[in-house]
């Protein structure tokens, strides 16, 4: 019976997909907003090897970004079969961002809550809340296929943390050439990811003192980094930034910071539903439904059974509160926080829009709602039956 259950649980995420993307499973060409477009004619002109320079990059001379070469070379590859940029589209950017994003909000539940009944939800909050909704459909690739994979990322780092099973070669590899495939997508995505697991390590602060811990961790970093060497090794020989001074000025963070407290806390993306730029919209108060029932989880901390259990809830707490409040941007409360840490903290001149921490809160409610909902229907059946 129990399985049945979970099987039907799956049933319905998958039909939930269909339904909600119905049209990506149909003919005819889906790129909107700053979605690419390419006929075939000039998809075949595109270059076969990513060592490249390029001069039309954000602002200035640079070489070309490692997620140019995914972008250009699968649909290459694609179009030699023939297909119309309406297929080409769907394998490469808008059916891998529904696979990915499905397996790896598993994962990462799997990983942190892994005795939950109700992980089929993990998938559903992270694929249909309207901040991944507004930035798929704005078109938006790079930052969706790097929002996709981001629990899996999240999920093989804090297994190579914490699991004393972790000894394999290929549990190592497969994190590095998982984290590589995130920097190809977008690199600040990555940077947010790794963020978060960085303070995850906080937690886990006497794992760090082990030499043995360190080396799993690094080991993941280096192979991502040199399967990406091609194009950070012309970027350091350039010594130029590529990024113009006028793109990382903080007078785009005042423009950008369109979400208040009361937006990022619920999960709420300031242009929803209309995903029309610089329109926002009032507070809509049944999206604090998401918060209440996330932090309900805090109160079951308790009862857990394990350090660890313990540690990953009051971890992804914390963790949305942080991604609540950069979120904002400069917006109240502590708003020049934001504006400090843009000006002085190494790469977070990358954020000027403050939106992309969103994904902080995803992460997070992804892992706390099932864990709450779980813990509320075991309370509630065991009411009941006595």
């Amino acid at each position: 019976m129990k399985k049945i259950k979970k099987n039907l649980s799956w049933i319905f995420v998958f039909l939930f997909l269909i339904l909600v993307f119905k049209n990506w499973f149909w003919k005819g060409v889906i790129s909107s907003g700053d979605a690419p477009f390419w006929f075939s004619e000039a998809i075949k002109k595109f270059p076969s090897f990513p060592f490249l320079w390029s001069e039309s990059g954000l602002g200035g001379y640079q070489a070309v970004l490692g997620h140019f070469f995914y972008f250009i070379f699968l649909p290459k590859f694609l179009s030699f079969f023939n297909l119309s940029w309406g297929w080409i589209e769907r394998i490469c950017f808008y059916w891998l961002f529904l696979t990915l994003g499905a397996f790896s909000s598993w994962y990462l539940a799997k990983t942190v809550i892994p005795r939950c009944e109700f992980k089929f939800l993990s998938v559903l909050i992270y694929l249909f809340n309207t901040y991944i909704l507004m930035i798929v459909s704005g078109g938006q690739v790079s930052i969706f296929l790097a929002y996709a994979i981001a629990p899996l990322v999240l999920g093989l780092f804090i297994n190579l943390l914490t699991s004393s099973r972790v000894k394999e070669l290929k549990n190592l590899i497969i994190a590095g050439v998982v984290l590589s495939l995130q920097v190809g997508f977008e690199p600040r995505i990555t940077l947010i990811t790794m963020m978060a697991f960085g303070f995850y390590c906080l937690f886990y602060i006497n794992q760090l003192k082990s030499l043995r811990v360190w080396l799993r961790l690094i080991f993941p970093v280096l192979i991502a980094f040199f399967l990406h060497f091609y194009w950070i090794f012309p970027s350091l020989v350039l010594r130029k930034s590529p990024f113009s001074s006028e793109v990382i000025a903080s007078d785009w963070v005042s423009f950008l910071s369109f979400a208040n407290f009361s937006n990022t806390f619920s999960l709420l993306h300031p242009f929803w539903p209309e995903n029309i730029f610089g329109k926002t919209y009032f507070m809509k108060p049944e999206f604090l439904f998401l918060p209440i029932l996330a932090f309900i989880s805090l109160l079951f901390i308790e009862n857990l059974d394990s350090l660890r259990a313990k540690k990953n809830i009051l971890f992804f707490g914390l963790l949305a509160i942080i991604g609540s409040f950069l979120s904002k941007g400069i917006n109240l409360p502590l708003g020049e926080v934001y504006r400090w840490l843009f000006n002085n903290v190494p790469g977070m001149n990358l954020f000027r829009d403050p939106t992309k921490f969103y994904i902080l809160l995803a992460l997070s409610y992804s892992v706390l709602i099932p864990f709450s909902v779980e813990k509320i229907y075991l309370y509630l059946r065991k009411k009941f039956d006595n």
